[in-house]
């Protein structure tokens, strides 16, 4: 074996060694504290004797209650566990809604399966960390019996260092107010320092409402924590509690950049450009803009500005067969202006719709007021048109020809965000920079 070979032998057999301590520091028994805790020497809260432990420790479960108990305030109820602290020992009980426990595989979100159990390289004292998923499981406190309670818990993604330090991140939960959930989670180097972040789109329902709130968050690991630098409301809206038909934002994230980009569905009374808008009366309208605004990282201060202005246009179409005729007005019966074809480039103004009922069945009526290149404004039903070079084109001219009464309904599986992939963290690349 020469020198070289014999080097590189060393360093693999200690990078080994390393990703095995940090594994191994993590069991299927491991808990984390989600805020400062208090460890009592029972399960019950009555006793002054007890030890305060910081957010991020490490414990090892070493029993369960087995029923759920009341927290302080009856509001709630979680069993109780009694831990010992990796750190230094000390064997106590805490109360389950401030600890996170271990998830087995059967229990962990399909969304977060892939970063469960997994070494990964960061920084800031995280250089050698496990990632795994933990939650906390019980119940909103409602009722006399526990069946009727509502289930309340929450997920985790938990990174621990090999000296026991722990931070984490909320992914899901499910309780009375509501459910969240991650709809995607990726790990990318977004800032350029060879650290990946943590890419989130976050999915949440209230109870009792039809609208999914999601938002684009971005954390990356700062002074030994982790640092939310991005946040960006993704819902789109048609009115108050209505979806917008374009459902969501799109977001391109690249080196250092965020692109933000959704059509607009606004009222025309606040219409921003420069085309005439001929409201309708006792017709719902809706003006309609393309967005697009760009979000540069600042590695000198270390968080992401806004690199250009808000910049809004009119979106552009053409129609779906050989020709479509041009209205005056939004209606079926209305005087038609003139012919389109196919070689037209539409500039699409307005978004126009009303109901009739025949015979005992409602039916919706859709038209976009579009102009021509010529000039000239009129009216076509917006299952003939279909809109180009806009991210939201698919899912548009998808929904137009269905002609959904109930825009609440109207529903896609769609990520609404794209990476590079020149950053982004693919799974082999995750375990071979972990192993």
């Amino acid at each position: 074996m020469n020198r070289i070979s014999g080097l590189i032998t060393i360093a693999l057999l200690l990078w080994s060694s390393i990703a095995i301590y940090a594994t191994s520091i993590v069991s299927t028994h491991s808990a984390t504290a989600l805020n400062q805790i208090n460890i009592y020497p029972d399960s019950t809260f009555f006793s002054n004797d007890f030890v305060k432990y910081k957010e991020g420790s490490l414990f090892e479960i070493v029993s369960t209650s087995v029923l759920e108990h009341e927290d302080a305030d009856q509001n709630q109820k979680f069993k109780w566990y009694q831990v010992r602290s990796i750190i230094d020992g000390q064997i106590g009980w805490a109360y389950g809604d401030g600890l996170a426990t271990y998830s087995s595989e059967y229990e962990v979100p399909s969304r977060l399966k892939a970063f469960h159990n997994k070494t990964i390289r960061l920084n800031e004292g995280f250089e050698d960390a496990v990632m795994w998923i933990a939650s906390i499981q019980g119940r909103d406190n409602f009722h006399k019996q526990d069946y009727m309670n509502p289930i309340y818990n929450e997920y985790y993604l938990v990174l621990t260092n090999n000296k026991g330090k722990s931070v984490h991140l909320k992914c899901s939960g499910v309780s009375a107010m509501g459910e969240t959930s991650i709809h995607k989670l990726l790990l990318a180097d977004v800032t350029e320092d060879k650290i990946p972040e943590f890419i989130i789109q976050r999915s949440t329902l209230a109870n009792g409402s039809d609208i999914e709130e999601r938002a684009l968050e971005i954390y990356s690991m700062k002074a030994g924590t982790l640092v939310n630098i991005f946040e960006e409301r993704m819902t789109l809206t048609f009115r108050e509690n209505t979806k917008s038909p374009a459902l969501f934002k799109y977001a391109q994230i690249d080196k250092n950049s965020i692109r933000i980009s959704f059509l607009d569905y606004k009222k025309c009374t606040q219409y921003k450009l420069d085309y005439e808008t001929d409201l309708q009366k006792y017709i719902e309208e809706r003006c309609l803009e393309y967005v697009t605004y760009t979000y540069n990282w600042d590695k000198y201060e270390n968080k992401y500005r806004l690199l250009y202005d808000e910049t809004r246009i009119a979106p552009e179409a053409g129609i779906r067969d050989n020709t479509a005729v041009l209205k005056v007005k939004p209606t079926k019966d209305a005087r038609s202006i003139s012919t389109i074809t196919s070689s037209d480039l539409l500039t699409v103004v307005k978004h126009s719709e009303s109901y009739s009922v025949v015979e005992g069945k409602k039916h919706i009526h859709q038209y976009l007021l579009v102009q021509t290149p010529s000039g000239q404004m009129g009216y076509v039903p917006a299952e003939d048109i279909g809109f180009i070079d806009i991210e939201h084109a698919d899912i548009i001219n998808t929904f137009y020809p269905q002609a959904i009464l109930i825009k609440n309904d109207w529903k896609r599986n769609e990520d609404f965000i794209t990476v590079s992939p020149d950053i982004l963290y693919s799974r082999e690349e995750l375990a071979k920079k972990g192993k």
